[in-house]
């Protein structure tokens, strides 16, 4: 699946995808329009749901395909660094403080607890994730 990470400074995530049996290397984070983007899940759901936000994020076009749940999720750090995570819905979460999201989440997270940065924390979820992989890539502002 993934490991994607948010310290407040820096987007990371892992670069492993599968293409039915096939391990693939593929990009979860992006810089688009002043923001960083990080996606999770189904990534052409993920990628879909993407441009929906870049193109407006007008409720009433949100992605059909995006309304089922645990599909796939898109993080955005706005340029003002306030996180928002569109799920399942057009209208976000705001979650507060480090962010991490993904099969590796949970290992993620107790890097990060440990003093680990974004970077780190994904190197950290990809030793233990089998669904998360390196190389790592980083974004920040």
């Amino acid at each position: 699946m993934t490991t994607l990470v948010w310290d407040g400074t820096t987007l990371a995530a892992d670069t492993q995808g599968t293409n039915g049996t096939r391990l693939i290397k593929v990009q979860k984070i992006f810089h688009r329009s002043g923001h960083l983007l990080g996606i999770v899940g189904d990534m052409a759901l993920a990628l879909e749901k993407m441009h929906w936000y870049l193109e407006g994020a007008h409720p009433d076009t949100f992605p059909t395909s995006a309304r089922e749940a645990g599909s796939s999720t898109l993080l955005v750090i706005t340029p003002e660094r306030k996180a928002l995570l569109f799920q399942n819905s057009p209208f976000p979460l705001e979650p507060q403080g480090p962010i991490t999201e993904g099969s590796g989440a949970e290992a993620a997270q107790a890097a990060l607890i440990m003093g680990a940065s974004a970077e780190r924390a994904v190197e950290v979820a990809c030793q233990v994730d089998a669904f998360s992989g390196l190389p790592v890539e980083t974004l920040t502002f």
